[in-house]
């Protein structure tokens, strides 16, 4: 993903709280910071809680980075999975 340092960009990724799980970046060492989440409901059954989680989040300097995503249960205290998003940040 191409990006400019200092301007905000998004990551969206489908989220099943009906089973537990949550979306979170970890963003150890790394120049980049979450500006905001959203979490929007896509299903719309009553024991269903589908839908999208979208990150905001900005760069502060230049390079290439890996923001691992990961999805966690509130119970755990390990990932279940993760998703990976290369950024490449330019002035």
């Amino acid at each position: 993903m191409q990006v400019r340092v200092g301007e905000p960009f998004t990551v969206m990724l489908w989220e099943d709280r009906t089973h537990g799980h949550l979306w979170q970046p970890r963003l150890d060492d790394l120049p980049i910071r979450v500006l905001d989440d959203d979490y929007e409901r896509t299903i719309q059954i009553d024991l269903a809680d589908s839908g999208k989680r979208t990150f905001e989040l900005i760069c502060s300097e230049s390079g290439q980075f890996e923001i691992i995503f990961e999805r966690r249960y509130g119970w755990k205290f390990t990932a279940d999975g993760h998703r990976t998003v290369v950024v490449e940040a330019t002035a």
